[in-house]
């Protein structure tokens, strides 16, 4: 890689934040803490808050929940339609 540096820099891409100033456009992120610390409600509180900024367009979000139980299907889900976004569940 000596001496490409210029041509790299020239040809990555430019990331910018999308949601909150940690998870950038264009990049995967994986979010790692102990159960039951609020990683999904940190990630859902940020999503929102850049689909009501504009940043995200709700149609293009495919929330995946394979994890909760009715009521946690349920509340997620209404607050993913009330924005227009989409949620899958296994089995529904």
């Amino acid at each position: 890689m000596l001496g490409k540096a210029d041509q790299l820099e020239a040809r990555a891409a430019h990331t910018k934040p999308l949601l909150g100033s940690f998870i950038m456009d264009g990049q995967a992120t994986m979010v790692y803490a102990a159960p039951n610390t609020g990683k999904t409600l940190i990630v859902l509180h940020l999503l929102l808050a850049a689909i009501e900024q504009g940043l995200v367009d709700p149609d293009r979000v495919f929330y995946v929940n394979a994890d909760d139980g009715s009521q946690g299907l349920a509340v997620k889900a209404r607050l993913l339609q009330d924005v227009g976004a989409h949620m899958l569940a296994p089995g529904l």
